[in-house]
């Protein structure tokens, strides 16, 4: 019986190794729809003119952005932060110099434009991401958008960080 039963399914597999692989089906170029992730546009090695501060940003699943910061002055960094964007929660969580998280809800996002907002925070209390053209624009401020400063970055290369 045994015996039997394994001849049938050599059998079986024989058939289905002769018949060749089952072809899969070509996707028309037309109907493709490109998967785009939210915030795909600040993804990548940021750095200012001056090149006194740097951000990278790096994808770490499809709702979540890891970040770090550096600020260097006379070619030592002197200030340093990391950051995560998770837009499940949605929120931007800093940690300054390591300490943290501070959280800072989004409160919009649309094509090339992220705001975050907290409050109770000292400061800042609200970041904004936004890309013009070909560079990034960040800024943080009070909630009421007073003490604003901002960096305008354009991309580097990952090997210079």
């Amino acid at each position: 019986m045994l015996r039997s039963l394994l001849l049938l399914m050599v059998s079986a597999l024989a058939a289905a190794c002769a018949a060749g692989p089952t072809p899969l089906p070509i996707p028309d170029p037309e109907e493709v729809v490109e998967d785009v992730l939210p915030l795909a546009w600040l993804e990548g090695c940021w750095i200012t003119e001056d090149g006194s501060y740097r951000e990278v940003w790096q994808r770490g699943g499809k709702n979540l952005l890891f970040g770090f910061a550096t600020m260097s002055q006379d070619g030592e960094v002197v200030f340093f932060e990391q950051t995560r964007i998770e837009l499940e929660t949605p929120a931007f969580y800093a940690y300054p110099a390591g300490v943290g998280p501070s959280p800072f809800p989004m409160v919009s996002m649309s094509e090339g434009e992220v705001v975050f907002l907290n409050p109770a925070h000292d400061y800042p209390q609200r970041i904004r991401y936004a890309r013009e053209s070909d560079a990034l624009v960040a800024v943080i401020s009070l909630a009421d958008e007073t003490r604003q400063n901002s960096w305008h970055f354009a991309h580097c290369s990952e090997s210079t960080f």
